[in-house]
């Protein structure tokens, strides 16, 4: 009855390790399909859809590029998508460009993340947050910036989750050396 049991245990294992990879392609095939900075908002859409598919519920799923200095990024999310959004994307044909926004003052653990390479996890913004109140947030870093994933709710995230956001992070880190 043990054996039976390691291996359904073992098999259900192999499962999720193969709808992850399953994931991890569709991600892969649309950074490679990248030509304009504007295909990120596919890239970011892509990403929060596989996480939800594996059962990482959030709000929201955010791209933030950072400039080469660290003194500005730019924050790229699915409700972002829309025409007016564009602009701001425009700058990335380099990742030098002047600061054109308050980002990092306003939050400044993203550049933190970045720097560091450490992912950042806040199990609930509280009153000193420039987030709303009771969010669980957390960035993980890539070569270029952070993946930012956050729902509302109280310890939203389980470390299983966390590293699952990790993983997918690297791939953005894997995409973006050719990109940019």
């Amino acid at each position: 009855l043990q054996d039976i049991s390691e291996r359904k245990q073992a098999e259900e294992e192999l499962a999720r390790e193969r709808r992850i990879a399953d994931a991890e392609t569709v991600v892969r095939l649309r950074i490679a399909s990248m030509d304009h900075a504007r295909d990120l908002f596919g890239v970011v859409a892509a990403i929060g859809d596989q996480l939800s598919a594996l059962h990482v519920e959030h709000d929201s799923c955010t791209i933030q590029i950072i400039n080469s200095e660290g003194t500005d990024f730019i924050s790229c999310s699915r409700k972002d998508a829309g025409e007016s959004n564009l602009r701001p994307l425009e700058i990335l044909h380099s990742l030098s460009w002047e600061p054109a926004s308050d980002n990092v003052s306003r939050y400044p653990w993203v550049c933190d993340v970045w720097r560091t390479g450490r992912s950042s996890y806040v199990p609930c913004t509280d009153d000193t947050s420039p987030l709303p109140q009771g969010l669980s947030l957390v960035d993980a870093a890539f070569s270029h910036g952070t993946l930012a994933l956050n729902r509302l709710g109280v310890n939203a995230f389980d470390p299983a989750q966390i590293a699952l956001i990790e993983r997918f992070a690297r791939l953005l880190t894997e995409g973006f050396s050719r990109f940019f």
